[in-house]
């Protein structure tokens, strides 16, 4: 299994699922495995000015990155299992807009091309539409990484909405599969929303549609990330919830990774996938590309060879 944590799963879903159960379990058909040889090859290519002055000790020469991802708040308004941020909730220890601003500014100049948002959850920040627009006004490129959650007022959303709308360039959603396995992972019975009333379905669905009809050209996605209590969903329902009742037109599904020892409170069980359970899900990956229509395979497969990382 070596190199196993660098691989990342790709599915497309932008065919419409079936309404018929038979349909539906069909999902088969339309399942692909990226290339990953090609994606690592394209990643090295970029990466070969970095690593040449790495190796020659000509480290004030190193280029400017190509992204820089920012911790906006160490803040979340879910209770995930295998994470610690919703424990925290140290807002004053976040910085204030008038040093991210500086912080943009300074990226920009040195040549950053990409600046991805993430936490905690970087929506739960009252001043998050304004640090989107200063992020773009200093000419970076924008991701949003969330889990899709705006617990403001009505006036508050659609402020956010427009923002996430006009400045980001992609915007990634965390779901865990199926719905009820996005439930019980969430821990949403334990509601930290205090300004509405809604499920975390309706939340995520009013939020994909808001940035949708503001434009349609954003790049949406989810990702699904592959640990003990998911490993044995059902594929087809997981990606019938985020397609059909999210609205969210692609997937993406990657492994759980990452030392449990870096966590203020370390969970009490591993989430960590094991080498066999890898293996077995590779292999049903791998079975189900191979019992796709050859149209299919081909058209997913010259997708994932075009693809450029989404964070480039």
């Amino acid at each position: 299994m070596d190199g196993i944590t660098c691989a990342e799963l790709w599915f497309t879903i932008d065919v419409k699922i079936g309404d018929s159960a038979e349909e539906s379990a069909d999902f088969s058909r339309h399942v692909a495995l990226q290339d990953i040889n090609a994606s690592a090859q394209s990643y090295l290519s970029s990466m070969a000015p970095y690593l040449e002055c790495i190796r020659k000790g000509k480290f004030t020469e190193v280029p400017a990155p190509v992204c820089v991802q920012m911790q906006v708040s160490s803040r979340c308004s879910t209770h995930c299992r295998m994470c610690d941020h919703w424990r925290e909730q140290r807002e004053n220890e976040e910085l204030n807009s008038g040093a991210w601003k500086d912080v943009f500014t300074d990226l920009g100049r040195f040549g950053v091309k990409t600046a991805i948002f993430s936490g905690g959850e970087p929506l739960v920040r009252s001043d998050i539409a304004e640090l989107l627009r200063s992020a773009r006004r200093a000419g970076l490129r924008i991701g949003l990484l969330t889990n899709g959650i705006v617990d403001k007022t009505e006036q508050e959303t659609a402020d956010v909405l427009e923002a996430i709308a006009t400045c980001a360039d992609w915007v990634t959603i965390s779901v865990d599969g199926t719905e009820i396995l996005d439930d019980k992972i969430r821990n949403l019975q334990l509601r930290v929303l205090p300004k509405t009333p809604h499920s975390r379905p309706d939340l995520v669905h009013a939020f994909c549609v808001g940035i949708q009809k503001r434009n349609p050209k954003l790049k949406l996605s989810a990702t699904v990330t592959l640990q003990s209590d998911n490993i044995l969903m059902d594929l087809n329902e997981a990606c019938q919830f985020i397609k059909e009742k999210l609205t969210i037109p692609q997937v993406n599904f990657k492994f759980a990774t990452g030392a449990t020892t870096t966590l203020d409170t370390p969970p009490t069980r591993e989430y960590r996938l094991g080498e066999e359970e890898i293996s077995r899900f590779l292999t049903t990956l791998k079975q189900l590309h191979n019992e796709a229509p050859e149209e299919v395979r081909k058209a997913l497969e010259e997708l994932g060879e075009n693809s450029d990382p989404v964070w480039f």
